[in-house]
């Protein structure tokens, strides 16, 4: 959760996604996904309202947004999920992807999380 002070609470969930929203691809989907929370990050950040996102930190965008958010005054917390076993977190990729119901990762990026 990224807090400004005296600020309300917004939202950059997927189910504020705006109606009509479609894609021909899972990665089409993905990119207009993150372009659209992206989007709604950078708004809240400028507006200098309360946000909240979920992130692997597979890439380095998000811990980029946590050291601006920090720097323009936010109070950030962050709640890291880790497992014991990184085979654990390629065989639950493997799963959404085949599943079709997230994005891949590629297995370098996860083990450099360990």
């Amino acid at each position: 959760t990224i807090t400004a002070a005296n600020s309300r609470r917004a939202s950059t969930t997927p189910t504020a996604l705006p109606k009509g929203w479609e894609a021909t691809t899972i990665q089409r989907a993905q990119r207009e996904a993150r372009a659209w929370v992206d989007q709604r990050i950078e708004e809240h950040l400028v507006a200098g309202e309360s946000f909240g996102f979920e992130s692997t930190y597979s890439g380095r965008s998000r811990p980029d947004v946590v050291r601006r958010a920090h720097g323009l005054g936010y109070d950030v917390q962050a709640i890291f999920i880790g497992t014991r076993d990184v085979s654990i977190n390629i065989d639950r990729v493997a799963m959404r992807v085949r599943q079709r119901t997230g994005h891949d990762v590629p297995v370098e990026e996860l083990a450099r999380l360990r």
